[in-house]
């Protein structure tokens, strides 16, 4: 019996799962999963839940919040669980960008982890945590002996056509900096595009999807006869969808139009916090990454707490209110311009699917999507919305009513 051990390290996050590989995929088990939260904050929160319901172990680290840290913390925890490190045989990472070099899935060695670096400078907010965290799995004795795979977030979309990834820049310069639309969130698009066909029990080659993966990072893919033909995110996971602190999409030039040393075109500022000596980017994609989105309409990046400002009662402030309302309703109105363009992209989608924390979680913002989307045959079954609940054993739920085209 063998075990994998599968990471996933954000520009301020890490999150794992730990299965056992019984025969094969059918019989995959979790064992355990967790999270370290808030790294290059004054505190980091480090979290295990097992597969025995309601047993967790948590943490609190204060003198050291660095990628590497969080992670050799998040493996002592895991430790207290008997037997869970033993026979770990593969680790999979994922890898945010593969730049023009890296489709593939991809056995990691140092040198390959140097090339990967170097691509940091294409997504120096994801790359190089996941660097750092991978040169720590591999010095780790009880991993040392375990195949280390990086899957990029970039494979999936690879199937894109030029007039699609091509921008309408100057060709020789993007030829020879590698400037493209490349997309993001490709593991779980083509993930959640797997499950629709067996949910539909069609081949995939024969769907036509629009998948929206939403959350404090979000992204729609337009899934033509079961391939990425375009996606909302592009060089790097800035572009496309408004996001929690993420502008999206915004007139490139508008930067240069404040005047504000918070959107200094040349005043460089970490990526990371965690890394200060790693890539740095100036300062205005600071502010387009971390200081906007949710965040730059009404304050706040958590799409449940903007939720509920805009439903507060009179007693809340009513600016505040109105910001929040402003903020839902730019969000939800974005999500519904890209769904109306990917279907007109794909011929007609069959289905439109709803994923990440928001996409899963949030009925509110299913419901405010789906209200504009009727011109295209979108039509949603509010007590089924309401009680959509995919965390059990039920991991795709149709909420679409039976007038619904789609």
């Amino acid at each position: 019996m063998t075990r994998t051990l599968v990471l996933n390290a954000g520009s301020s996050t890490i999150k794992f799962r730990l299965y056992d590989e019984q025969n094969g995929k059918s019989n995959r088990k979790l064992i355990a999963k967790g999270s370290a939260s808030k790294l290059g904050s004054p505190s980091s929160n480090l979290s295990i839940q097992t597969n025995e319901k309601g047993k967790k172990f948590e943490d609190t680290v204060t003198d050291d919040t660095s990628h590497v840290a969080a992670f050799k913390g998040l493996m002592d925890l895991l430790g207290k669980i008997p037997g869970a490190l033993n026979n770990i045989k593969i680790v999979g990472h994922r890898i945010v960008h593969g730049g023009p070099n890296f489709a593939a899935p991809l056995r990691l060695t140092h040198d390959a982890i140097s090339a990967l670096d170097d691509l940091s400078d294409l997504a120096p907010l994801h790359n190089h945590p996941s660097v750092m965290l991978v040169k720590a799995a591999l010095e780790m004795d009880l991993l040392k002996g375990a195949d280390h795979v990086a899957v990029f977030d970039t494979h999936f979309h690879q199937t894109m056509p030029e007039m699609v990834w091509r921008y309408p820049l100057p060709y020789d310069a993007c030829e020879e900096s590698g400037l493209r639309k490349y997309g993001f969130h490709g593991t779980s698009h083509a993930y959640v595009a797997r499950q629709v066909a067996e949910k539909l029990s069609q081949p995939l080659t024969k769907l036509n999807l629009i998948t929206l993966h939403l959350g404090n990072g979000a992204s729609a893919c337009a899934i033509k006869a079961g391939k990425s033909f375009d996606t909302s995110m592009g060089f790097t996971p800035l572009e496309g969808l408004m996001m929690g602190t993420r502008s999206g999409d915004i007139d490139p030039s508008a930067p240069y139009h404040i005047s504000s040393e918070a959107f200094s075109l040349t005043g460089r500022t970490p990526a990371v916090p965690t890394a200060p000596k790693g890539p740095k980017i100036t300062k205005v994609e600071d502010v387009l990454n971390h200081e906007s989105g949710l965040r730059g309409i009404c304050g706040e990046s958590d799409l449940q707490k903007v939720v509920e400002m805009a439903n507060a009662g009179d007693a809340v402030n009513k600016e505040k209110k109105r910001r929040a309302k402003l903020a839902l309703d730019m969000f939800c109105y974005r999500i519904q311009k890209y769904v109306g363009a990917y279907h007109v992209a794909v011929s007609g989608a069959d289905a439109i699917v709803f994923t990440g924390g928001i996409g899963e979680h949030s009925k509110e913002v299913r419901s405010l999507v789906c209200q504009g989307l009727k011109c295209i045959g979108v039509d949603v079954d509010d007590e089924k919305n309401n009680e959509c609940d995919v965390t059990g054993d039920e991991n795709s739920v149709d909420i679409g009513s039976k007038d619904g085209k789609l």
